[in-house]
């Protein structure tokens, strides 16, 4: 295993559990992460909650294919961007079809190109709550950005490692792990370094250190209210812009309710320009693959996404 380094932090962070870690866990991670396991040889198992995984199969490639062109027309030029083929890239090398989960952040990396890349220099980006890498991969195979951050659990964290040791992307000394100030400021600054992952429950390093954007991709939505007010008080900190895309309206498995609406987005008063604000336009039909037909996203399960800058 090439990332044997990390594989130990991060499982030996994991063992050491206490009520730091726990209370960055919302009812439905606590419930998501109970059958965890992890081996360095097998992978990673019982992680339903990270997206789908739809192995790089002829009839799996031919039904996502199909279905996507449906929903967007054949013609639709994101099929030919930049991003759909860096993403693509990523897909292979991991054994994986391009599905709705990647073809997403295709859109967003579209969306962020057009509003934000083509305007000015992004050097640090941090997404926090990925799922399987599909953020992280693209953005570190672009090579547009001169650090990639995740911030993420342990679990989540783990089966990136093995996602991204599938690309043969990175070599050991380019990815980090970091849970302490010290240490971030060192691999911000060491051009070697790539990719630094970050505990959630360390999540506060990441105050004020001139990280220029942050993603969050339907991971806001799983998380506890104080853990997101927790994210954008660091995001503000930063004086960053923000892309996010979650449910409109969500409950959790322990009663808790998350409204976008209500996201603490000028969580101090002043300093916030919104860029975009709307029901996602790509969020408006889904197909799926027990049930292979097209259906209209319900109003119980709409997802808005929002782009704004922190001054």
């Amino acid at each position: 295993m090439k990332f044997q380094k990390q594989y130990t932090v991060l499982c030996g962070l994991l063992s050491c559990k206490n009520k730091e870690q726990n209370k960055h866990k919302s009812s439905y991670w606590s419930r998501k992460t109970k059958n965890f396991y992890t081996d360095k040889q097998t992978g990673v198992t019982g992680l339903s909650a990270i997206g789908k995984y739809s192995r790089n199969r002829v009839l799996s490639r031919i039904y996502h294919y199909l279905f996507q062109r449906l929903i967007f027309s054949f013609s639709n030029k994101i099929f030919s961007s930049p991003w759909y083929k860096l993403s693509k890239q990523c897909a292979e090398q991991q054994n994986r079809s391009v599905d709705m989960d990647i073809l997403r952040h295709v859109f967003t990396f579209d969306l962020l190109d057009r509003y934000i890349f083509k305007k000015q220099k992004i050097n640090n980006v941090c997404v926090i709550g990925d799922g399987q890498s599909n953020f992280v991969s693209p953005a570190i195979r672009s090579n547009r950005f001169n650090k990639v951050v995740s911030v993420n659990i342990e679990e989540v964290l783990l089966n990136d490692i093995f996602l991204i040791e599938k690309e043969n992307l990175l070599e050991e000394e380019e990815v980090a792990i970091v849970t302490n100030d010290e240490n971030l400021q060192v691999f911000l600054n060491d051009n070697h370094t790539k990719l630094i992952l970050i505990p959630a429950q360390k999540s506060k390093i990441l105050t004020n250190i001139g990280i220029e954007l942050f993603v969050n991709i339907a991971s806001f939505q799983e998380m506890s209210v104080s853990v997101i007010k927790n994210y954008f008080e660091i995001i503000k900190s930063n004086n960053a812009y923000l892309y996010t895309f979650n449910r409109e309206y969500k409950k959790l498995p322990g009663g808790e309710v998350l409204e976008f609406s209500k996201y603490p987005w000028d969580i101090s008063g002043g300093g916030l320009s919104v860029i975009i604000d709307e029901y996602c336009p790509w969020y408006v039909k889904i197909y799926h693959m027990k049930f292979p037909y097209i259906v209209k996203i319900s109003k119980a399960t709409r997802h808005k996404h929002k782009l704004v800058k922190y001054n």
